[in-house]
């Protein structure tokens, strides 16, 4: 009996360490922009740095990128609006004129929402891109699609504005 009792603690302890912890309280200030970062031209163009050398790291010999690599969501929404559009066509070009080329796209979501439903969430927002750079062309097999959740925002507020700049997906190359 004694050694069911100390399977039953140790599965307990197992199950216990691997529960989610707590939302943390503690969100630090996003730092400053940079130089390298890329802007957009409407609203929800907000860059993030994407600097030469971590797209040639990935892929030697990579130049000439499309700028804007952030494509953004409305609220709940993994639907890509006109704008995205716009912007997945330029880097379905560039990937239909570079063939050794990869790309990953990281889902993300804003703060709202349990973690298992904003993984979920950024998954179907990256799996959206990969449906259109697809239909436009690209090999699946260049496209590696990954889900963040809201575990790395851009943006560490906690109002509107911080929120629309997270219901994002990257494309790293």
């Amino acid at each position: 009996m004694d050694w069911m009792r100390y399977g039953v603690v140790a599965l307990s302890v197992t199950i216990g360490a691997c529960t989610t912890p707590p939302k943390s309280a503690d969100k630090s200030p996003k730092p400053e922009p940079t130089q390298n970062q890329t802007q957009g031209s409407d609203a929800n163009s907000q860059g993030a740095d994407y600097s030469t050398g971590a797209a040639e790291a990935l892929n030697p010999g990579v130049t000439n990128l499309p700028g804007n690599r952030l494509v953004y969501f409305d609220y709940d929404v993994s639907q890509l609006s006109s704008s995205a559009r716009q912007i997945l066509d330029q880097h379905s070009a560039y990937l239909q004129a570079n063939p050794n080329i990869r790309v990953r796209i990281e889902g993300h979501a804003d703060e709202r929402g349990s973690r298992e439903y904003n993984l979920a969430l950024g998954e179907q927002r990256a799996l959206a891109i990969q449906r259109y750079l697809t239909i436009s062309g690209v090999t699946p097999s260049r496209l590696l699609t990954f889900s963040y959740g809201e575990e790395k925002p851009i943006n560490f507020g906690h109002g509107a504005s911080a929120w629309q700049q997270n219901r994002r997906a990257e494309l790293v190359y």
